[in-house]
C-alpha cells in the first residue's frame, strides 16, 4: 500500500519547501517539523549545494525556535495573569525548550521555580487542568474514589479541551446522563439520551463525535464512518474527529482510507502523540511495519516519556521480526514506569509490555531470569482472566531451567485459573505441557 508515500517519498528539498510555506504562514510548529526532517534527510549527503542548504535550513530553524519561544512565553504570561497557573507552567516549560540564550533559560527557570513554590504554598487555587483534546476512554464510574455521577462528570470534563468541556456542561442534565452512560458502557441509555441532542443540532462537531463514539462502541462502523466523515469535512482542524474516524475505518477494514486520514492528522499537528499512536496501529493492521517503525522512532524522539509509543514500537519491531529491538522498546516502556508502593504493597508497571518482553525472552531462550521476574510480577498483579497465561509462562521458564517440579506446580495452577468458558485449546495446551514433564 505504500503507507505515507507522500511523507516518506519526498526528498530534503520537498520538506524544506513545505517548511518555507509554513514559515511564511506563521505556522511555526509545522515549519519546525519540516525543517528538522529536511536536515535529517541531508545526513550523509555531500556537495556544495548540500552544505549551503544545511546553513539556510539551520538559520530558518533558529528563527522558528525564536518565534516558538516568544509565542509560548506570551501564552504563559497571559495564563499566569488570568490565574491559570498550572497551564502557565506548561507554557513556561515549552518556552524553555526554545530559549536560545543562557540568560533567557535562567530567567525562565527562576520563574518556573517561583510559580511552583507559590502553588505549593497554597497561594493560588488553579482550576482543574484540561489537557486532552478528546473525551477520555470509558472508566469505572462507580469506582469508590470517584464519588457520585455529578462529581465524576466534572472530573471527566476537567480532562477535556476547555471549549469542549464548556459545551458539555452547558448542554445540561440529560446530556450528562447520556455522556455518563456512554462512559460506563450503557449503550442503550446513551443512545436514548444523546441522539435527541444531535437531531436538534446536527452540525455540532462535538455531538457528532460523541454519537460517533457511540456507534463505534456498538460496532456499527458504517454509520460511525458516515457521521464522522461528514464531521471531518465540516470541522477540518479537529483531531479528535479524525482519530475516531480512523477507528471506524479499522472496523470496516478500509486501511487505505485510514492511512489517508492519518496523513491528514499529521497535516493538522505533526507532533501530536496520538497521531503517532494511530499511525503505528494502522501500520500494524496494514502490514506496513517498516514505515510504522520509522514513524514510531520519530514519535519516541519527540515524546520520550510515552509508554504507549514505546510499547507500540516494540509491537512493530516484533512484527517485523526484530526481536532484539522489540525487547529494547518493551524494556524502555517498563523503565518509564516500574514503581513499588510500600503502603499498598503493589507494583505499578506496564503489563502489556511486561508480558510481551517476557514472552520474547522465552521464545528466543534468552535472559530467562528476567522473563521469570516479569511473569512473577504479572502473576502478583493479576487476579483476572489472564492469570493462567502468566502462570503458563512461569511454568515454561521453570521447565527450561531444569526445574520440572516447579513447572508442574505452575501448570496445574494455570489450569485451575482458566476462566469458565475459555477456549478448550488452552486446557489442551497446558495438559500437553504437563505431559512433557513426565
Amino acid at each position: 500500500m505504500g503507507f505515507f508515500q507522500k511523507l516518506f517519498g519526498r526528498d530534503w528539498k520537498a520538506f524544506k519547501q513545505r517548511g518555507d510555506t509554513y514559515f511564511t504562514n506563521g505556522e511555526w510548529g509545522r515549519a519546525r517539523g519540516e525543517y528538522q526532517e529536511s536536515l535529517r534527510r541531508l545526513e550523509g549527503a555531500s556537495g556544495d549545494d548540500v552544505v549551503n542548504a544545511r546553513v539556510v535550513i539551520r538559520e530558518k530553524l533558529e528563527q522558528v525556535h525564536h518565534k516558538l519561544y516568544q509565542t509560548h512565553l506570551e501564552s504563559a504570561r497571559t495564563l499566569e495573569r488570568d490565574g491559570a497557573h498550572q497551564r502557565a507552567l506548561e507554557f513556561y516549560r515549552l518556552s524553555l525548550d526554545f530559549a536560545q540564550s543562557e540568560e533567557s533559560r535562567q530567567g525562565l527557570l527562576d520563574r518556573i521555580v517561583a510559580l511552583e513554590r507559590s502553588m505549593s504554598e497554597g497561594a493560588t487555587s488553579p482550576a482543574p487542568e484540561r489537557k486532552q483534546a478528546h473525551a477520555p476512554q470509558a472508566i469505572d464510574v462507580n469506582a469508590e474514589h470517584v464519588g457520585n455521577e455529578d462529581e465524576t462528570f466534572f472530573v471527566l470534563l476537567a480532562g477535556l479541551d476547555p471549549a469542549q468541556a464548556d459545551i458539555y456542561e452547558a448542554l445540561g442534565e440529560e446530556f450528562r446522563r447520556g455522556y455518563m452512560a456512554l462512559m460506563r458502557g450503557d449503550l442503550e441509555l446513551a443512545e436514548e439520551k444523546l441522539l435527541p441532542f444531535l437531531e436538534s443540532d446536527p452540525d455540532n462537531a462535538f455531538l457528532q463525535y460523541e454519537v460517533g463514539r457511540l456507534r463505534l462502541a456498538q460496532s456499527d462502523y458504517q454509520r460511525a464512518e458516515d457521521l464522522l466523515r461528514e464531521a471531518c469535512a465540516s470541522s477540518p482542524d479537529m483531531l479528535l474527529l479524525r482519530h475516531a474516524r480512523i477507528e471506524a475505518l479499522w472496523g470496516l477494514g478500509d486501511l487505505d482510507t485510514a492511512e489517508r486520514v492519518v496523513e491528514e492528522s499529521f497535516e493538522i499537528d505533526d507532533e501530536d502523540p496520538e497521531n503517532f499512536r494511530y499511525a503505528g496501529e494502522t501500520c500494524l493492521r496494514s502490514g506496513e511495519f517498516e514505515n510504522g517503525i520509522e514513524l514510531l522512532e520519530m514519535g519516541v524522539e519527540l515524546h520520550g516519556e510515552s509508554i504507549t509509543l514505546y510499547r507500540l514500537l516494540g509491537q512493530l519491531e516484533q512484527a517485523q521480526g526484530n526481536e532484539r529491538s522489540a525487547i529494547e522498546a518493551f524494556e524502555t516502556a517498563l523503565r518509564l514506569r516500574w514503581q513499588y508502593n510500600y503502603e499498598t504493597e503493589t507494583l505499578s508497571f506496564d503489563q502489556p509490555s511486561a508480558f510481551a518482553a517476557a514472552s520474547l525472552y522465552l521464545a528466543t531462550d534468552t535472559n530467562l531470569g528476567r522473563a521469570e521476574e516479569l511473569f512473577r510480577a504479572l502473576v502478583s498483579g493479576s487476579s483476572g482472566g489472564d492469570r493462567w497465561a502468566f502462570l503458563t509462562g512461569l511454568g515454561q521458564v521453570a521447565a527450561r531451567q531444569g526445574r520440572p517440579e516447579d513447572a508442574r506446580t505452575f501448570y496445574v495452577d494455570a489450569i485451575a485459573a482458566l476462566p469458565d468458558g475459555s477456549d478448550p485449546k488452552h486446557r489442551e495446551r497446558l495438559t500437553g505441557l504437563l505431559a512433557k514433564l513426565n
